[in-house]
């Protein structure tokens, strides 16, 4: 039943091809089968929740490394500086620029995330290691 589930995920993705076998780790089908019995649901719904969830992340993903892809070098580096709890006034001593060239940055990374404040650009782009990033940039 749970291969059924996951045969029709992959054909409604276009990745599904019939007579080929998809291969599922025993690991994935005992949780997933743990899962159910715990939330007395049927395998067959716990696996589509699952996947959706799964999809759903994937989407916010690719939407946060659009937006990520869409600044340019200096906002990228700001962009960081910020996830790193950085203020306006230690990115402006850190990359050598103006508060107020910090504050338009800002104000540029704000637009393109479509966001109201630091926090949500935090938050869309907490997935992200900006800790190695920044010092590969060094």
């Amino acid at each position: 039943m749970l291969i059924a589930v996951f045969k029709r995920l992959l054909r409604r993705l276009g990745f599904y091809r019939p007579g080929k076998a998809i291969p599922v780790r025993r690991m994935f089908l005992e949780t997933i089968e743990g899962l159910a019995y715990q939330e007395q649901r049927p395998v067959a719904d716990v696996a589509d929740d699952l996947l959706a969830i799964a999809l759903d992340q994937l989407a916010v993903n690719e939407a946060s490394y659009r937006c990520w892809q869409s600044l340019t070098r200096r906002e990228q580096e700001v962009a960081a500086l910020i996830c790193l709890n950085y203020s306006n006034a230690e990115i402006a001593q850190l990359l050598s620029i103006s508060l107020s060239t910090v504050k338009a940055h800002v104000h540029n990374i704000l637009v393109k995330f479509n966001s109201q404040n630091r926090s949500d650009v935090k938050a869309m782009l907490s997935g992200f290691d900006f800790t190695s990033w920044f010092e590969s940039k060094r």
